[in-house]
């Protein structure tokens, strides 16, 4: 179980890199839903780390509330499962 969240916060971590990449480049964009499914299906440390390490998505109340949340509720997961 832990290496999905593993792979999961990998791919989250990649795809906010991305997003910030393309957002500084004025190019198509990832879409929010992506973002906050990707971290919500078990991403949420991987999202975290990258949104305040790249600096991007910080100043929306959507993923600075959500995340810590989520990744919480991955920790109990986690704990419960094993």
């Amino acid at each position: 179980m832990a290496v999905y969240f593993i792979i999961m916060s990998v791919i989250a971590f990649c795809l906010f890199g991305a997003d910030k990449f393309r957002a500084q480049h004025d190019q198509w964009r990832i879409p929010n839903k992506v973002l906050l499914g990707v971290s919500a299906v078990g991403g949420a440390f991987g999202a975290l780390i990258a949104m305040y390490l790249f600096r991007h998505k910080t100043r929306q109340k959507m993923y600075t509330a959500s995340l810590p949340v989520m990744l919480l509720a991955h920790a109990a997961l986690l704990h419960l499962m094993g």
